[in-house]
């Protein structure tokens, strides 16, 4: 792996019985020989990999990706603004205390535990919320 990218790994993984894992470290993956072995050891049904590069959000195991709610796994890379708008929207809908690093792709995530229910009938319409 290339030197980028260097502030954080993370790895997320449903296991075989589909219950979700997280695996991060706040070295860049080409720095961590563990990263790389468990990455070939860990077996499960699907897989969420990343390496961060700091834009919104401290250097901090917190604002690693990717993130886990409610039996989510997600990790984004970009830049959202508005968060203050963002989060006014998760103080309406009761996800804002999920929030528990300063990321904007966790204040994602908190958008979407708060707007897609447990079962899904329709993604359009549960998108939009």
């Amino acid at each position: 792996m290339a030197p980028r990218n260097t502030d954080g790994t993370g790895l997320g993984v449903f296991d075989a019985d589909g219950r979700p894992q997280l695996y991060k470290e706040l070295i860049a993956a080409w720095q961590d020989g563990d990263f790389a072995t468990e990455a070939h050891r860990t077996t499960g049904t699907t897989f969420v990999a990343h390496v961060r590069y700091v834009t919104t959000g401290a250097l901090d195991i917190r604002n690693t990706h990717p993130f886990l709610q409610d039996g989510r796994i997600f990790a984004h890379n970009g830049v959202l603004e508005g968060l203050d708008g963002i989060d006014e929207r998760l103080r309406e809908i009761g996800t804002y205390d999920l929030v528990l690093g300063q990321t904007d792709s966790e204040r994602v995530l908190a958008l979407i535990t708060g707007s897609v229910p447990r079962v899904v009938t329709s993604w359009r319409a549960a998108l939009r919320r």
